[in-house]
């Protein structure tokens, strides 16, 4: 076998191996069930240590519909959110 059918042979088993690789991983974070980040648990969400003002991001999400997915997409979100 020539060294160029060898190389290219090669480098074919290596691109199949790396699209399996990313199919597999792209179907692992679809499946996976996410939690939105105002769920009870998530940022802005309502603790017994809020102020008795607080009334929590759900609250405010039910009335202002477009604004949570701009705000969850933004930094200051990112920052909000726990480690």
């Amino acid at each position: 076998m020539s060294f160029r059918r060898l190389f290219g042979v090669c480098a074919s088993a290596l691109a199949a191996g790396i699209l399996t690789a990313g199919l597999i991983a792209m179907a692992s974070a679809v499946s996976a069930p996410r939690q939105s980040a105002l769920a009870p648990s998530g940022i802005g969400a309502l603790r017994e240590a809020a102020p008795p003002c607080f009334v929590g991001s759900t609250a405010c999400a039910d009335c202002h519909a477009a604004e949570p997915p701009a705000w969850l997409s933004s930094q200051h979100a990112h920052a909000m959110a726990r480690a």
